[in-house]
C-alpha cells in the first residue's frame, strides 16, 4: 500500500479553432489560451514480481490500482475571436425603391493596399475550484541490487496514469449565470524512483557444527 501527495503544478493550454466565412469569403479564427493549478493525493495496492537474480541484480516489473482525489484550482481562459472589421459605407447609398430612402452598405473594411482589416476581441472566464475522485492505476519496473543479504537498493520507473478532474462551474465578469465545468482528461505523470528493500528476520542460519566431537567407543571386554 502507498500514498503520497503530489504538490501543485501548472496546467497549461492553448486550443486554436476555425469560425465562420463572412462576406467576400473572408474567414475568422478563435484561440482560447487556459491556465490552472492541478494537485493530487493518490492511494495505491501495488503488487511486485521478481524477476530473477543475476550477479547480485534483480530485474522486477508491478503494477497497482487504486484512487486519486485530484484538484483544480485558479482555472481561467483568455479567448480571442479575430473577426473581419465591418464599417457602413455612405459613399455608396442604397436607395429603397418604395419610399426613396437612403440605406447604407454594412460591409467589410479594406485598407489602401487592398487587405481585408480584421479586429481582435478577447474576454476572461474563471472557473471555481473542486477536488474530484477518480480511479487511478500505475505500472511499475525497475532493478534491485544486493547490498547485503537482507539489503538491497532500487531504481525504478512508474507510469500513474490520475485519470480525470474537473473544475466547479465558471464565470464571466459583470455577467449573471454560470458556465459549464471544464473537464481535465487523462492525467498521467512519469516518475523515476529511488527507494531500499529490507527483508525483515533475514536469512535462517545453518545450525553450528557440534563443539566437541563425540567419543569413538573403545573395544568391548569382557572378563570372566
Amino acid at each position: 500500500m502507498t500514498g503520497e501527495y503530489r504538490y501543485s503544478t501548472g496546467l497549461r493550454g492553448s486550443e486554436y479553432y476555425k469560425g465562420p466565412e463572412f462576406d467576400n469569403g473572408l474567414g475568422s479564427y478563435g484561440v482560447n489560451k487556459s491556465s490552472s493549478n492541478f494537485d493530487s493525493a493518490v492511494v495505491l495496492a501495488n503488487a511486485y514480481f521478481d524477476l530473477g537474480t543475476w550477479y547480485g541484480i534483480t530485474p522486477f516489473i508491478g503494477g497497482g490500482v487504486g484512487y486519486a482525489f485530484n484538484h483544480v484550482s485558479g482555472y481561467s481562459t483568455n479567448q480571442q475571436f479575430t473577426s473581419p472589421t465591418y464599417a457602413y459605407d455612405y459613399g455608396n447609398p442604397i436607395y429603397d425603391c418604395k419610399c426613396g430612402q437612403a440605406y447604407y452598405n454594412y460591409a467589410p473594411v479594406y485598407d489602401s493596399n487592398g487587405n481585408p482589416v480584421y479586429n481582435t476581441n478577447s474576454g476572461s472566464k474563471f472557473y471555481k475550484s473542486k477536488t474530484s475522485g477518480s480511479f487511478a492505476w500505475a505500472l511499475h519496473a525497475g532493478l534491485a541490487y544486493d547490498v547485503s543479504d537482507a539489503l538491497k537498493i532500487e531504481v525504478a520507473y512508474r507510469y500513474l496514469n490520475l485519470g480525470k478532474a474537473e473544475t466547479g462551474p465558471g464565470f464571466v465578469p459583470c455577467c449573471t449565470g454560470s458556465l459549464q465545468a471544464i473537464k481535465v482528461k487523462d492525467i498521467e505523470a512519469h516518475d523515476v524512483k529511488i527507494g531500499l528493500r529490507y527483508y525483515l528476520g533475514g536469512l535462517v542460519a545453518a545450525p553450528l557444527p557440534p563443539l566437541m566431537p563425540e567419543p569413538i567407543p573403545g573395544p568391548l571386554v569382557r572378563k570372566y
